[in-house]
């Protein structure tokens, strides 16, 4: 047996369990062989890859196995390979089996008479096991790597779920916990054999910086050995990430990340059979007991004492309710990291009427705090300290479950002036920095997002971007000037526009004259526009390509091609090698009419796909449709994919059915689509069918979209063209669900294309979303759109402004805004200006909104 391949224990486990089943040896029977020196339990822990033997233990395994005496010391090397790589030690990591639970993110359980602090016996949930369970799951990683998502509600188990699987499971596997996505992305650069990297709270890593991204995911599922990530989400979170419409701000691609996890839902309830298995744990553990009584929440919900701290919540004085929302509310804006007391101090000032400011005794806070901190029976409590040095509390972070109930009342609520101060006066973390800013931002707060990001250090591009436009708004020239100068591209071309829109053309011109190129574009423009052909000619020929460009546009729409050809030739000269110029060139030239200079010019261009996309419309044009297709097969052989289109688009265009047939005989998909357009295009409807209809039945699904659009909308055969919709649905395909729909819709079945894009909307798939969303918002389906853009349907959320927009309801709006919607925000002054309030349009566009949702004025 080949044993070079193996790399870690699991595989090594795997090859001895090989060893055994070929000699046809039981436990037992190995037992006997080997003179009593493999007890049964000592095999177990071996084939099973819970710990290595010793050598005399392999010696005397591999002899009873009856492997030759030769091929023992590959296996005893093997061995000595696979403790080695065993005993590295991933950076702060520690056994699964050492694991404290409470670290990883398990609740503590309530406290009920005098049972002890550790966890009730674990409750088998449903999702444990079946085919596509989480026991199933872990059984794959631990051969091959995977990535296992549970979606669920806060406290619904999903972490003691995951936990007690790869503890019971995988207990001699490292456990890797990151604080931070940049230790995610170091982790993958060295990956270490049979870890888990545990990622409790996913959205945490998402939106750090740098973000985690499908990349680093990707690299490590292609560890050598395997390796294991465990994440978790809440629903909302999962609804957002994998919606069409992704976030404002979003640095990452949290879709594509989430499609590489295997998504295990964890239900907010018990099941039946869940609840019989729960009230056998309860006869013995009256925590369990005590949580079945409760029928407000659920059991896992009252376990992690959720309810108890909701009431906490509202029943606190002003001051610690006050405290507790602004937690909440900063938690919900961005701030991850434990919050200090100074911000929590400082933002609660705007929780509070004046009247209860004028009341607040001289220990309001400390008071407040703890209220806010003191343990639900011994499990939880509102605020729980945090702290990196013994007896030193760094800050406070918000009970999970107090966050998403609290956190999902508030979510359209404007968040007070106070709140956002202290989060720019006190807030540290460049991570929660970034998300407070992008915020601020989304909600059009952009006195708060401006300051943010000033304080953002080192800055993203993205972020940066952001910055610079937020400046432009507001006028900051100075501001911009310096960050152009610093390297900053974008301060440099929103600076340029700035400059243009407040007619600051000598500025302008001493940037674009000191190699500033977005100043150099936006000048020729200028000069465009004033007519100015005498100055923009002067800077083309001095070699300012912007200059140039516009000119050659210009006096073409003056009917002046001859002379732009001229100056042209001229600018060429001062630029040798400029392809961008030699293109344009050609442009002027097949504009006049001199097709044959002009496909000269492209053919001695080095290789560039734009350029041979003109040369094979001029080789077209100029009847050389041989040269085209001959150009074009270099093309597409050359991996330019729009080129095979383009060349059945010529054999179309002469109608060359015979050569269009044979390629997509052939197997050329693109001329296959071009030929059935052009038996269509003749009337030919069955053989067009029939082309369609081969292909599709040889698995082809764009065959099989194209053949039910040809059978609905030219055959009139709408009843053939569902059932080739709905064959591709029972083989899962989710793209021939929405063009079902699509279908449903437009011949009269309004309800029943409802209900299919609903269920599958609801199951995760995004393009049902946003059909549905449209639907919906096609009927002013307001309260369903609005329930499903508050559980974090972007789709939905998408449709309801527009659906706001179209029915006046600037107020409404404004909630959404309040609520995070990006589109909302963009929508805003275009409403203002159809009401007639354009002066509140602009200032909207500069200045945004207050804290409190008004609009901010100069």
């Amino acid at each position: 047996m080949d044993v070079t391949s193996v790399t870690n224990r699991a595989e090594f486990a795997a090859r001895l369990d090989e060893l055994r089943r070929a000699a046809g040896l039981t436990y037992a029977q190995l037992d006997a062989n080997s003179g009593k020196r493999l007890p049964k339990g000592t095999v177990s822990e071996m084939l099973g890859g819970k710990s290595l033997p010793t050598e005399e233990t392999l010696r005397t395994f591999l002899v009873a196995c009856r492997v030759p005496a030769a091929e023992l010391p590959g296996w005893l090397d093997l061995l000595h390979r696979i403790r080695a790589d065993d005993r590295r030690v991933p950076a702060n990591a520690v056994r699964v089996r050492d694991a404290n639970p409470r670290h990883l993110g398990v609740h503590a359980a309530i406290r009920v008479g005098d049972t002890d602090a550790d966890d009730p016996a674990y409750i088998e949930r449903d999702l444990d096991q079946g085919w596509n369970g989480l026991q199933r799951a872990v059984e794959k990683g631990a051969r091959a790597g995977t990535f296992i998502l549970l979606v669920g509600h806060s406290s619904t188990g999903k972490t003691r779920s995951a936990f007690e699987a790869i503890r019971r499971m995988l207990p001699e596997w490292w456990l890797v916990h990151p604080d931070r996505s940049e230790d995610v992305a170091a982790f993958a650069e060295h990956p270490v054999a049979n870890s888990v990297v545990w990622l409790d709270e996913l959205h945490r890593y998402v939106s750090g910086d740098p973000p985690l991204d499908d990349g680093t995911v990707r690299q490590l599922l292609r560890a050598p050995a395997p390796v294991m990530i465990v994440g978790t989400l809440w629903p909302e979170q999962y609804a957002e990430y994998t919606s069409f419409q992704v976030p404002y701000g979003a640095h990452a691609k949290p879709r594509t990340l989430v499609d590489l996890a295997n998504v295990i839902v964890v239900e907010p309830r018990l099941s039946d059979a869940e609840l019989d298995r729960a009230r056998r744990v309860a006869e013995a553990d009256p925590r369990v007991r005590a949580a079945l009584a409760s029928g407000e929440y659920g059991l896992t919900q009252t376990l992690a004492a959720g309810p108890h701290l909701l009431r906490h919540w509202q029943n606190a004085d002003p001051y610690a309710r006050a405290v507790i929302a602004a937690a909440v509310d900063l938690t919900r804006l961005g701030v991850l990291h434990p919050i200090s007391a100074t911000c929590l101090r400082a933002a609660a000032r705007g929780y509070c009427s004046t009247r209860e400011r004028a009341a607040a005794k001289p220990d309001w806070f400390d008071t407040a705090l703890a209220y806010a901190t003191k343990s639900m029976l011994g499990a939880a409590a509102a605020l729980r300290p945090e702290a990196v040095d013994m007896g030193e509390v760094d800050g406070y972070t918000v009970a999970d479950f107090l966050q998403q109930q609290a956190g999902g009342a508030r979510h359209a609520e404007p968040v007070p002036d106070s709140a956002w101060q202290a989060a720019v006066e006190h807030v540290g973390d460049v991570e929660d920095l970034g998300r407070l800013a992008r915020g601020a931002e989304r909600t059009l707060r952009y006195r708060y997002a401006v300051d943010l990001y000033r304080r953002i250090s080192p800055i993203t591009p993205a972020d940066a971007l952001r910055r610079a436009a937020l400046l432009a708004l507001r006028g900051e020239f100075d501001e911009l000037g310096a960050l152009a100068d610093g390297g900053d591209d974008e301060a440099g071309r929103r600076l340029a526009e700035l400059l243009v829109e407040h007619d600051r053309i000598e500025e302008l011109t001493r940037r674009a004259d000191g190699g500033d190129e977005p100043a150099a574009r936006r000048l020729a423009g200028v000069l465009v526009r004033r007519d100015d052909v005498g100055t923009l000619t002067s800077r083309a020929l001095a070699g300012d390509w912007a200059a140039m460009s516009r000119l050659a546009d210009h006096l073409v729409d003056a009917g002046a091609v001859d002379r732009a050809v001229l100056v042209m030739r001229t600018f060429m000269s001062t630029r040798p090698g400029h392809v961008p110029s030699a293109v344009r060139l050609a442009d002027l030239l097949a504009e006049r009419g001199d097709t044959g200079w002009a496909i000269e010019i492209l053919e001695g261009l080095p290789e560039d796909s734009d350029a041979a996309s003109r040369l094979a419309d001029l080789l077209v044009r100029n009847d050389e449709d041989d040269e085209a297709i001959a150009l074009l097969e270099e093309q597409a052989g050359n991996g330019d994919w729009s080129a095979p289109w383009r060349l059945a688009g010529v054999l179309a265009d002469r109608g060359d059915v015979d050569e269009l047939r044979a390629r997509s005989d052939g197997g050329d998909d693109d001329a296959a689509w071009r030929l059935a357009d052009l038996l269509r295009s003749d009337g030919r409807l069955d053989e067009a069918a029939q082309l369609l209809r081969r292909r599709a039945e040889a698995g082809n699904a764009v065959a099989a979209y194209r053949l039910a659009e040809l059978l609905e909308r030219h055959a009139g055969d709408v009843a053939a063209a569902a059932a080739v919709l709905q064959g591709l649905m029972r083989g899962g395909d989710g793209t021939a669900a929405g063009k079902l729909a699509d279908l449903m819709a437009r011949h009269g079945e309004q309800r029943e294309a409802e209900e299919l894009l609903r269920e599958r909307a609801d199951a995760g798939d995004p393009p049902s979303a946003w059909q549905l969303a449209e639907l919906l918002a096609g009927r002013g389906a307001v309260d369903e759109l609005t329930r499903r853009a508050d559980g974090g349907d972007r789709s939905a959320a998408w449709h309801l402004a527009e659906l706001l927009v179209e029915r006046a309801d600037a107020g409404a709006l404004v909630t959404r805004i309040n609520a995070g919607d990006q589109h909302a925000a963009d929508l805003l002054p275009t409403l203002l200006t159809a009401l007639g309030r354009s002066d509140e349009a602009t200032w909207v566009k500069r200045l945004g909104l207050n804290a409190d949702g008004s609009i901010a004025r100069p």
